[in-house]
């Protein structure tokens, strides 16, 4: 009986020789609990996604979730399904249908956060595969439209109840529409501004004149724009665009020949004013001595004719380097490298303007938030004129992003606390120079954002996730780590150590082991182990629910011998 109630104990143990490895509580639990999360979701997601729908009508008020949380799910329209006729049966009674299953939900979520103008209407705009117009309002009701008929209507039927229906019209674009369907653009209703979604932000759409024609840009800044040509280059411009500056990595660079052949690791300051102060170096170094500055930008100012960037030294001679040497310099040391470009290139002097001192109320503030964006507003192109941003990935790991000036008329005035500040900045950093554009060869988007994973340099992240995730999936594992961990090195006596602080300090030893050099070779394989035993453990106790009318009939027959 000892042995049956043993084998036949609530708590079934899976054991190694002479030892109890792990049972049915702890993470046996919190591994039933994931996979029965996981097979609940792959039901509701056959239910949801299994025959696809077109459209999912409206929802009444008075049910507890958002009017958002249908179009955050994207699928192709195809037959309904059970889940979708549940939810259409449901809407009967409402006003309008509800965000379509195909609408991408960055538009809908950025309108519904805007806040209401009078005779302002802002509405999400997606253009379908077929060729109709989806628009989506604050609310989440969505109106289809694909005639001129049907256009006319939009404002008719997607404006707030008791608003006049002769209001402005701002829609707000999905970025498939423009880049793979821009041929359906003419068919959305006239007089409306367009502005363009990327992510959680919008950019007005605005049409200049090129050599060609006539092209689309997206406004970024009143005086920044970037035309809309290769979706994947538009992303790698915009996101560059948005990187912060942060003035503790900038550096100010003079190219004065004779100058020191080497750059401080860190900016030298003013003794008197205590601000940073503009590195002076030998032009004929500057590749070389990139590499004291790793990870940090250097600003240039120069002329760029062909593969030569010319400059003009302080007697007034125009010298030339070559720019592929500083390029390859720049790409060796993995810093971004920005050349102020001008007809006139004098080399800046005195102090870094970057690293002000003096205390303004908020500047602090709008230094945090300041972008290369910004930082190209400020320059300017002129009275009224603007930079044309454009982004040519160079490979590995590197991208050019040319800011080419243009004096016609920008469209919006611009004026703000972060435009004043760098204007300020540039200025100084010029020299009253007028800069005609920028060349920046910058860490394209892939590869910033993997330092920006860094936990230590110099190592990739992806080493780091893999050495971390390895030791948190080998925590998840504890008790078979442990296990197999004693085997290995098994545990400390006391009697074997002079004192306790030789005990105590050997077991310090074997735990930083344990949890730095074991755990991540073998975290994974644990884990496997774990679920393996786990597994074993539960079709012990499924045997044994099925064996037990069995046992019973046994034991009753027994009883009655």
């Amino acid at each position: 009986m000892h042995n049956r109630k043993q084998i036949y104990s609530q708590e079934l143990a899976i054991r190694l020789p002479g030892k109890r490895l792990f049972g049915m509580r702890g993470l046996g639990a919190v591994v039933g609990v994931v996979v029965a999360a996981f097979m609940v979701g792959g039901v509701l997601s056959f239910l949801w996604c299994g025959g696809s729908s077109v459209q999912v009508v409206a929802v009444p008020s008075s049910y507890t979730f958002g009017p958002h949380f249908l179009h955050t799910f994207a699928v192709t329209p195809a037959r309904a399904n059970i889940f979708t006729k549940i939810l259409r049966e449901a809407g009967e009674g409402g006003r309008s249908a509800r965000h379509g299953l195909d609408f991408p939900s960055g538009a809908a979520r950025l309108v519904s956060k805007l806040p209401q103008k009078p005779g302002h209407l802002a509405l999400a705009a997606h253009a379908t595969s077929d060729g109709h117009w989806k628009f989506v309002n604050g609310s989440g009701d969505v109106f289809t439209a694909a005639t001129p008929e049907e256009m006319s209507r939009v404002v008719q039927r997607l404006a707030p109840e008791g608003t006049s229906v002769s209001q402005k019209l701002s829609l707000y674009l999905s970025e498939e529409s423009l880049f793979e369907r821009a041929e359906f653009i003419d068919k959305l209703p006239k007089g409306s501004s367009h502005h363009l979604v990327v992510g959680q932000k919008s950019f007005p759409l605005s049409v200049v004149s090129t050599a060609g024609g006539v092209e689309r840009v997206a406004q970024v800044r009143p005086r920044v724009v970037v035309p809309l040509r290769a979706r994947k280059a538009f992303d790698e411009a915009i996101w560059q665009l948005s990187r912060p500056l942060r003035k503790a990595d900038i550096r100010v660079l003079s190219l004065r020949p004779g100058a020191r052949a080497s750059l401080p690791p860190s900016p030298r300051f003013n003794k008197t004013t205590r601000q940073a102060m503009v590195d002076e170096i030998d032009p004929g170094s500057l590749p070389q001595a990139m590499s004291a500055v790793s990870g940090q930008t250097l600003l240039v100012s120069g002329e760029i004719r062909g593969p030569s960037l010319f400059y003009v030294t302080q007697s007034g001679a125009k010298r030339s380097l070559n720019l592929g040497q500083l390029r390859e310099g720049a790409r060796n040391a993995d810093v971004n490298l920005i050349i102020l470009r001008s007809s006139s290139p004098q080399q800046p002097g005195g102090r870094n303007w970057f690293w002000q001192t003096v205390e303004v109320d908020g500047l602090k503030e709008a230094i945090n938030r300041a972008t290369f964006a910004d930082f190209l507003n400020a320059l300017g192109v002129g009275e009224g004129g603007h930079f044309r941003v454009t982004a040519t990935a160079q490979g590995r790991g590197r991208v050019i992003v040319e800011a080419v000036g243009d004096s016609q008329k920008s469209l919006v005035p611009y004026s703000d606390m972060v435009g004043d500040w760098i204007g300020n900045v540039v200025s100084n950093v010029t020299g009253n120079v007028v800069t005609t554009g920028v060349s920046a060869y910058m860490r394209d988007k892939e590869r910033q954002q993997e330092l920006d994973n860094r936990i230590v340099p110099g190592i990739p992240s992806i080493f780091q996730m893999f050495y971390l995730g390895s030791i948190i999936i080998g925590l998840f594992a504890w008790s078979v780590s442990r296990e197999v961990w004693g085997m290995i090195w098994p545990p400390e006596k006391r009697a074997e150590y002079r004192s306790a602080f030789g005990y105590h300090a050997a077991r310090v030893v074997k735990t930083l082991v344990f949890l730095l050099v074991f755990l991540p070779v073998a975290g994974i394989p644990m884990m496997i182990l774990t679920i393996i035993l786990q597994i074993w453990t539960v079709l012990g106790w499924i045997w044994s629910a099925l064996m037990s009318p069995l046992r019973l009939w046994r034991w009753l027959r027994n009883s009655r011998a």
